[in-house]
């Protein structure tokens, strides 16, 4: 073997192949509803526009139930009193409200205003009728979301546009 004067050992060795990730194989999601979900979307969907647009003026503004902040109709909430997860209240017109996004969401409904705003309305006591009510058990049928659906889009088609 004889000895070069101009030969160099490369400084840097080769870079090492990255070892490649094998992603994980996820379950596909049935993202699809059954008949019972569409209808009560359905139904939300609806109720959601008939609260927001019933107190509205003639240029589409309302104020908000609990803070008065004046915005168009489109760009509020619609606000229940008692949750959504109680299904006797859940489309029960005294206890939705129209509400701006802050105080539906970041303020959880702000619902000391809201109970305060609601017995002034709708005279004392309602708050609380509307929480006993929200506790009893109602369960709907396909059939009464059915129903319900059409008498809420009747109720939109009345309302001033």
């Amino acid at each position: 073997m004889t000895f070069t004067p101009n030969f160099r050992p490369d400084p840097k060795p080769e870079p090492r192949e990255k070892r490649k990730r094998i992603p994980l194989k996820r379950v596909p999601i049935n993202k699809t509803r059954t008949a019972r979900q569409w209808l009560e979307k359905c139904a939300d969907d609806l109720f959601s526009v008939l609260i927001r647009r019933r107190n509205a003026n003639e240029w589409g503004m309302v104020h908000c139930f609990t803070c008065e902040n004046y915005q168009a109709w489109k760009n509020m909430d619609c606000g229940h009193f008692a949750s959504r997860s109680h299904h006797s209240t859940r489309w029960h017109e005294n206890n939705c409200q129209a509400q701006c996004k802050t105080c539906n969401g970041e303020m959880a409904g702000n619902l000391n205003v809201f109970a305060k705003n609601l017995d002034g309305k709708y005279g004392v006591g309602t708050a609380d009728e509307l929480g006993a009510l929200s506790r009893l058990i109602q369960p709907w049928s396909n059939d009464q979301l059915r129903e319900l659906i059409e008498s809420l889009k009747l109720k939109i088609k009345q309302l001033p546009k």
